[in-house]
């Protein structure tokens, strides 16, 4: 669509520091990151469970959005995610996609692998509500892993140097949760064997854009646009056309079929 790249700027080739300084000193060159991620995630636990807890966020409007009607009202009753810290690992350094008008000004983009697994054991407490009749299912272990783009945009000549951060997935990390006891019968056997993956859906689609996490560091008078970094602008029109399908028998309900096309599609 020339409406929506006119004002984009050819993408330069990809750039792997791994290639410079050798895949095992890659990882291990964000050992720091994962020891500050250890000291700030304490601070962090409450202000995640506040967020998710609240009925109306968006964890729990996604998740209940294509919930049958009986249960509507599913929501994160508790949310503690424990003492396990996330974890990265450095994928690859790109060029971020310049912008007329912002010549000179071109970003980078930083893919790290993420990791993030919460154990009841070891200080966490999940709980789903399902809005019925004050019913509950206990989570026993949450684990997310993903691939997170850290962008640092636009680049200035001047102090601060990195005029904003950008964090944000481009694509829906995966999501497994194991639920204890017979929550976990229900979960696997509810809704012809498909609630689980609602559920899965609900947590990891809030993860990926229009999602953004962007904290400006420069100014407007330096080029830094503070509306865009919060809700990135447009990059491009993807249309698919389908050319041909195969409507398999149904055999307990055609609902999988859809997830499974939903989840190749992603």
């Amino acid at each position: 669509s020339t409406a929506a790249g006119q004002d984009l700027l050819p993408l330069r080739r990809w750039s792997s520091v791994a290639s410079v300084i050798g895949p095992e000193s890659f990882h291990e060159s964000l050992d720091w990151v994962n020891q500050m991620a250890a000291k700030v995630w304490p601070k962090l636990l409450d202000l995640i469970r506040d967020h998710v807890e609240y009925p109306d966020s968006p964890v729990n409007q996604k998740m209940r959005a294509k919930m049958p009607g009986l249960l509507s009202g599913m929501h994160f009753s508790h949310f503690t995610l424990g003492r396990t810290s996330p974890t990265f690992k450095l994928l690859q350094v790109r060029d971020a996609p310049g912008r007329i008008g912002q010549e000179g000004m071109q970003g980078l983009e930083l893919h790290l692998a993420f990791e993030l697994g919460a154990l009841c054991d070891k200080g966490g407490h999940i709980e789903i509500s399902l809005g019925l009749a004050g019913l509950k299912f206990g989570v026993n272990s949450l684990c997310i892993r993903g691939e997170v783009v850290v962008r640092l945009e636009p680049l200035l000549q001047e102090a601060p140097v990195i005029g904003g951060l950008v964090i944000s997935c481009l694509n829906r990390p995966r999501v497994s949760m194991e639920f204890s006891g017979l929550a976990g019968r229900i979960v696997d056997g509810g809704l012809g064997g498909n609630l689980r993956a609602l559920i899965d859906w609900g947590v990891s689609s809030c993860f990926v854009m229009p999602n953004v996490i962007g904290m400006p560091m420069g100014s407007e008078a330096q080029g830094v646009d503070r509306a865009m970094l919060a809700s990135p602008k447009l990059l491009g029109v993807l249309r698919v056309q389908v050319l041909g399908a195969t409507l398999r028998p149904p055999r307990r309900g055609i609902l999988k079929d859809w997830l499974r096309l939903g989840r190749s599609c992603a």
